[in-house]
C-alpha cells in the first residue's frame, strides 16, 4: 500500500512558522465552523467541519478536522472522519482553495467495509476581509463540493 506523502506535506508546510503568524491573527477570526455537502454520481456526503486559520495579508493558511456522512443512492453507508490542510489565497472578496488530507470511512452497514483514502480539493473562496461568513465551491476526490461557514471568534 502506497503511503500518502502529498497530505502529509501539505499539513506540515501548513503548521510551518506557526509562532510569526500570530501577528496578523488578531485582525481576521481564526476560528470557523463549516458545513459541507459533496457527490460522485451516486454517492453524497454531507459534513461539519472546525477550521482553524492563520491569515497573512496575501495568503491564509487553516487545518480543518470533522465528521462526516457518507451515503450512497439506496442505502446509508459510512460515518467518517476527516483532517485536512487547507490553503486559500485571492484579493479582497474572491480567492483560490486547496485542500488535502484523509478521511477514515467506518461502515454503517455488514456489507461495507472500512476505507481510508485520501481527499484533495480545489476550487472557489468568497469571504470579505474580516468578516464571519464564507462560501466554498470545489471539485476534488469527494466530487463536486458546496460549503459554507461561520468564523465564531
Amino acid at each position: 500500500m502506497r503511503t500518502p506523502f502529498l497530505p502529509l506535506i501539505f499539513l506540515l508546510l501548513s503548521l510551518h512558522g506557526l509562532p510569526s503568524w500570530g501577528q496578523s491573527t488578531q485582525e481576521w477570526p481564526q476560528d470557523a465552523v463549516t458545513l459541507n455537502l459533496s457527490s460522485v454520481v451516486l454517492i453524497s456526503t454531507v459534513g461539519v467541519q472546525y477550521e482553524h486559520s492563520w491569515h497573512r495579508p496575501r495568503s491564509h493558511w487553516g487545518i480543518n478536522t470533522g465528521l462526516s456522512y457518507v451515503m450512497n443512492f439506496w442505502d446509508p453507508a459510512w460515518v467518517g472522519w476527516t483532517a485536512s490542510g487547507v490553503f486559500w489565497t485571492g484579493q479582497r472578496n474572491h480567492h483560490f482553495e486547496a485542500k488535502a488530507g484523509l478521511a477514515a470511512l467506518f461502515p454503517t452497514n455488514p456489507y461495507w467495509s472500512f476505507a481510508v483514502y485520501p481527499l484533495i480539493q480545489v476550487g472557489y473562496r468568497f469571504q470579505r476581509p474580516k468578516k464571519p461568513w464564507f462560501f466554498t465551491a470545489g471539485i476534488g476526490t469527494s466530487g463536486l463540493n458546496l460549503g459554507t461557514g461561520y468564523y465564531v471568534r
